[in-house]
């Protein structure tokens, strides 16, 4: 849906905006698994006031 509007007022093309986006997927799979593995270890309260600072 973001896709439509953006596109057009960016001039990105579909394959350039698949790439962008296939980018940010692939860098959140990464950081999330061990975000959550420290979110077990150390606790929701501390590690949401770790990323709240950071």
């Amino acid at each position: 849906m973001a896709s439509l509007q953006m596109n057009h007022d960016l001039g990105l093309s579909a394959r350039v905006f698949g790439f962008g986006s296939s980018l940010f997927f692939v860098s959140y799979f990464f950081c999330e698994v061990p975000s959550n593995m420290a979110l077990q270890k150390y606790g929701a309260r501390l590690w949401i006031a770790r990323i709240m600072i950071t």
